[in-house]
């Protein structure tokens, strides 16, 4: 009975829809600065990618066009093409997803807006951040939703279990590298091959 009462309490915990912003009255954490900040880094210079690949996701994007803006360099550099203005404009095209990422005037504007090239692996990196705390954020509303909604004693174990397993994936996410482009790490080897080739000693 425990075990299946703590079950039902982890399915019903699981399918919760929970809008944070609009439990709280505020706005979840996020950069806007930043985000365009890295995209505008990978339009100018395609190297730049590498340096954040391994660490920062679509998902971490904050704003809608800004995660299918990212998203979609990836897809262009994963075919092995350069990504630049024409490039990403045109796969947008394609994706019927241009007009909702802002238009070609929105793409241009991250060139023109860009703070400084060097600085992107900084900004990734608050981009990063602010999406681990929306993540604890929207953990936490749920775990407290979660608490409110527990019906006896039985279903406490399964709460504490699931709260327990969210933090911890949170805390993982931080802290792992998930998902690395293997074409970047492709070309790396190349360049570091055609090094040794260059300089035999």
């Amino acid at each position: 009975m425990a075990e299946t009462a703590r079950s039902n309490n982890k399915n019903r915990y699981q399918q919760q829809s929970i809008d944070p912003e609009k439990i709280l009255g505020k706005q979840l954490p996020f950069s806007v600065e930043a985000e365009k900040s890295v995209l505008g880094s990978l339009l100018l210079d395609n190297q730049t990618l590498q340096t954040v690949s391994d660490f920062l996701l679509p998902t971490d994007f904050y704003t809608a066009g800004h995660k299918v803006i990212y998203e979609t360099i990836f897809e262009i550099s994963e075919k092995f093409h350069r990504v630049d203005l024409v490039t990403l404009q045109d796969a947008l095209n394609k994706k019927g997803s241009l007009e909702a990422v802002g238009g070609l005037s929105y793409l241009l504007s991250l060139q023109e807006e860009l703070p400084s090239i060097g600085m992107i692996e900084a900004h990734a990196r608050i981009i990063k951040e602010k999406s681990v705390l929306r993540d604890l954020i929207a953990s936490a509303t749920k775990i407290i939703t979660s608490c409110y909604q527990q019906q006896d004693d039985t279903e406490i174990e399964g709460v504490l279990d699931d709260a327990e397993k969210t933090i911890f994936n949170i805390a993982n996410k931080r802290t792992s590298s998930n998902f690395v482009q293997l074409n970047i790490w492709l070309k790396k080897t190349f360049q570091h091959l055609n090094d040794i080739k260059s300089h035999r000693k």
